[in-house]
């Protein structure tokens, strides 16, 4: 049986060469990893993770930040943000709430450290 660590996924974003970067913009791809309930983080580029740091007050945690305005809800009342976890010098987002931030964040440390992002995408 696979552990939870196994599970987890990096997935890259569409190339889009219009934006700077190279890749498209992180919506909805967060937005829909979140609803398909998959276990996934999207690398984001500085650049939009600067954007959606500036785009309204950010709620610093553990080794990011989240952002957002809570319009959805997990049923036990628990606002839904979108976290950017910050690991060096890359950036990793995904739609979660503070309660499971934490776990979430150190999770991918975690598969980082193990060699994930060598998963198919």
């Amino acid at each position: 049986m696979k552990s939870q660590q196994d599970l987890w996924e990096i997935a890259e974003l569409p190339d889009d060469p219009d934006r700077e970067g190279g890749k498209a913009w992180p919506f909805p791809f967060v937005t829909e990893d979140y609803r398909n309930l998959s276990l996934v983080w999207r690398e984001i580029s500085e650049h939009d993770a600067i954007e959606l740091r500036d785009c309204l007050p950010p709620i610093y945690v553990e080794g990011g930040f989240m952002v957002g305005e809570a319009a959805n809800h997990e049923p036990d009342g628990s606002a839904v943000y979108t976290g950017i976890s910050i690991i060096g010098e890359r950036y990793f987002a995904r739609d979660t709430t503070r309660k499971r931030w934490s776990a979430e964040h150190n999770e991918l440390i975690r598969a980082l450290g193990a060699g994930i992002e060598g998963h198919p995408r």
